[in-house]
């Protein structure tokens, strides 16, 4: 077996882009489907939203038993393209071995890391039977990841990198600090970070992934009170949230009290974000001749913060700020983002900004269907879809030189020496 061979590839979708289905059924229900129509995000058709819901005794099976609600597939709008050119661009001959990663978004994402780490184990054996080259493959896997899936990866990388299974990884727009979209997901039911109705609201607030994406970058939330701006502090939420929690737990006979599970959401996430975050991330990966390449996303207007403050109850109360994008011109740059995660989410603790890839929408240049697809259903669901990211990534990954780059997007806002991990091929 080379030496050198191109490491097959792991594409890990982010939060809400893998379907789901109940195979308690027979058929199974389709529980979850999210798909571009007609310009449009079409969700598939739920009538009982806490079909989604985890059970408050347990964060791993559904609130609503029986069932058995397992991940079917990444959705095609999002990853199908991304998929096919990594295996067009990175192979000698034939097709590259690509395997999509689906998973239940819903779960706690470092237990979603250790089944990432199981399923890398397993792309390794599938590999290694190939005829040829890769006959007895041995060697590392690649990743390539998006929003939710990042952190997902970092935590797998965190954890089990030691072992050298993980070479190179391209993050594309993850909230590595959060996003404050996740905080109105929780609160409102709406979000252009985790599409869906205002009815899922309740179901969203029993998932332990929504948690583990608030945002804790510095002045994501705008408050007088010092102690309201950490979100993973119980005594900074609006009583809501404690409020649908007590309802989950009298309706499923559940032994928690709302405020333990509240705090339990708030510790878990607290902990992932440090374990996603780590500079054992990137020792793990340059140990194993790799490295990590972070495309962010810019120009669009964003959530950047909001408001906290008590009312003349007492009880926390949230406050809607705007979106804003004031780069590149604007009097803080630092205030943008992709559409749903900041930039000063996106920022991973393990990089520093001059290593940043960042990409806007004047980027794509001529590209209708980079322009179009960003305008039409958003810059960061679509970001894995647009063929300037996907040659970014392809740049990063292959082992052939000789692979054509034109531009490599630009520099992080504050930015003067910037140092990104690829270079054009002139």
């Amino acid at each position: 077996m080379a030496q050198d061979l191109q490491p097959p590839v792991i594409v890990v979708p982010g939060i809400q882009g893998t379907s789901l289905s109940d195979y308690y059924n027979i058929p199974p229900d389709e529980i979850w489907r999210l798909r571009l129509q007609n310009s449009f995000w079409n969700i598939s058709p739920i009538e009982e939203h806490d079909r989604l819901a985890l059970h408050p005794d347990s964060r791993v099976f559904e609130a609503r038993e029986p069932a058995a609600i397992r991940s079917v597939s990444p959705h095609a709008a999002a990853y199908g393209e991304m998929v096919s050119e990594l295996r067009h661009e990175l192979a000698v001959t034939g097709s590259h071995p690509v395997f999509p990663f689906p998973y239940d978004w819903r779960q706690d994402i470092e237990n979603i890391a250790d089944t990432l780490y199981a399923f890398a184990k397993e792309v390794k054996n599938r590999v290694a039977l190939i005829p040829g080259d890769y006959k007895g493959y041995d060697g590392p896997v690649d990743v390539v990841c998006h929003s939710m899936g990042g952190l997902i990866t970092a935590i797998a990388v965190n954890k089990y990198g030691a072992e050298k299974l993980f070479r190179k990884v391209v993050s594309i727009c993850a909230p590595f600090n959060g996003a404050v979209e996740a905080v109105w997901k929780l609160t409102t039911g709406q979000s252009s970070l985790m599409p869906g109705p205002a009815r899922e609201r309740e179901a969203a607030r029993s998932l332990p992934s929504v948690y583990q994406l608030l945002p804790d970058y510095a002045d994501a939330v705008d408050a007088a009170d010092e102690g309201l701006k950490n979100l993973f502090d119980p005594n900074s939420w609006q009583p809501s949230v404690e409020d649908t929690l007590q309802t989950f737990i009298d309706k499923y006979s559940a032994n928690i009290n709302p405020r333990n599970l509240l705090s339990t959401f708030l510790q878990r996430a607290s902990n992932t974000r440090a374990m996603a975050n780590s500079a054992q991330v990137l020792t793990n990966l340059t140990g194993n001749s790799g490295g990590w390449m972070a495309i962010v996303g810019l120009g669009e207007s964003t959530f950047v913060s909001m408001g906290s403050k008590r009312d003349n109850k007492g009880n926390v109360r949230f406050e809607y700020k705007p979106k804003v994008n004031q780069w590149p011109d604007g009097p803080n740059p630092n205030n943008t983002g992709d559409g749903s995660v900041p930039f000063l989410g996106a920022v991973p603790g393990f990089l520093s900004k001059n290593n940043l890839v960042c990409v806007s929408m004047g980027d794509f240049g001529m590209d209708v269907i980079d322009w179009g697809l960003a305008k039409v259903a958003g810059f960061h669901a679509m970001a894995p879809a647009m063929n300037f990211v996907q040659r970014l990534t392809i740049k990063y990954l292959t082992t052939k030189p000789s692979f054509y780059l034109d531009r490599t997007g630009s520099a992080a806002p504050g930015v003067t020496s910037w140092a990104p991990p690829i270079t054009p091929t002139r």
